[in-house]
Parts: C-alpha cells; structure tokens; sequence
C-alpha cells in the first residue's frame, strides 16, 4: 500500500483501517504519524524547535535559613568525602609504607592487609627467612598471631553475653500485647561455664603471647 494523509486514513471505513493496521509490512509508511507519536513529537518532526523549561529553583529564590542549610550540606558532604578518602589510604595506601612502591596490583593489595607491606616486600622477607633457616619459626608466629586473634574475638563474644545477654530471667512481648516471663533455671550453670572458659581463656592467651614474644625475638634481626 502507499502512503497515507491522516484525513485519507480518518475517510477510511473501520474495516479498512483494521485490515491496514495488520499489513506489519506497510505500518510504518501507512499509520499516520497522529497514531504513533504525540502532537509535541509531531512538531518536532516537522522541524519545529522544541521548548526548553527551565526551572525557577535558585538560590536567588531561598531565604537565609534555607541558604545556611544548603551551605552546611555542602560542608558535611566534604568532609564526608575528605574522611572516606583518608580511611581508604589507611586501607590500601598508594605507596608501600616498608619500600615505597606503588601498589597498584590485587597481590599488593591483598598482601597490605595481612603483612602491612606490599607483596615484593613479602617475597623478599619470606627469601631472608628460608635463607636464615628460621621458616619453622615464621610459620609458628603466623599461625600463633591468629589463634590470638580468635581468642580475642572470643573473649569479646563471651564478656557481651555475661554482661548482656545472660539472664536470670527473660521476658518478651506476644502478639496480643502481652508480657511473659520464664526463668533461666540454667542461669547459675550457665555463668559458672562462661567465667571459666574466661579465665582460660585469659590463661592460654598469657602462653601464647609469651610464645610469640620469644619468636619476633628470634626474627627480628631477619
């Protein structure tokens, strides 16, 4: 089918506008443009320049106070920028603090957070300790840093729960609103478990930092 004016299309019976429709094949050059686009598109189309709005939003149009605010948004939003970045150098810094490269691969970065040196820095040390004959010793320090570090984690879990979370009695709210009540009848057998396992907790942590003083000792000059 050819093409067709919107009055040609609007004079066809609604048969031949419904037979028309199906044709996929002649829509696009058929259907009036009326049927696709809005009128604003239209004009545009056309070669009509399109209508800019502009908002009167400015700060010319603020008072005072509703300055000060957006002016303290500013300031808390640099600041907020300002700390994030020096908690990203303190992260992953730029630079290796032990030999100053630039740390800009994933290994750099993962060594960082576990050694506080870059991953040459780590290769190397590691080099002077195979050569030193003291690998053994390095293995026992690393593996001795995390036992403590778990057992601290630990500690701080069981001094939360005694201090907070264990008690004699427990209450909740129910769906109705109301309040019940039950005893811990293992309140006693419970503190006694959690203050012991404190204390030995404290006695293997003494051992183990013992331990690791002797091995930094052994290292150091390394």
């Amino acid at each position: 089918m050819g093409q067709f004016t919107r009055d040609q299309f609007e004079n066809l019976s609604k048969d031949e506008k419904d037979e028309l429709m199906k044709k996929k094949s002649d829509r696009p050059s058929a259907r009036p443009m009326g049927d696709i686009y809005p009128k604003s598109i239209q004009r545009i189309l056309q070669g009509e320049s399109p209508k800019t709005f502009v908002s009167n939003y400015s700060s010319n149009n603020l008072d005072e106070e509703q300055l000060k605010e957006l002016e303290q948004e500013r300031i808390e939003k640099e600041e907020r920028h300002k700390t994030l970045q020096e908690l990203r150098k303190e992260v992953n810094p730029t630079f290796c603090p032990k030999c100053g490269k630039f740390m800009k691969t994933r290994l750099d970065t993962k060594f960082y957070r576990i050694r506080q040196t870059c991953f040459n820095c780590v290769v190397q040390y590691e080099t002077k300790i195979r050569i030193a004959g003291l690998w053994r010793e390095y293995e026992d320090k690393i593996m001795t840093e995390n036992k403590l570090s778990f057992l601290r984690e630990t500690k701080e879990e069981v001094l939360d729960y005694l201090n907070g979370g264990l008690k004699e009695q427990y209450q909740y709210v129910t769906e109705e609103g109301k309040i019940e009540k039950w005893n811990n009848e293992d309140y006693d057998k419970t503190k006694l478990f959690l203050e012991n396992t404190l204390e030995e907790i404290n006695k293997i942590t003494d051992d183990l930092s013992e331990y690791l003083l002797e091995l930094n000792e052994k290292l150091k000059n390394v």
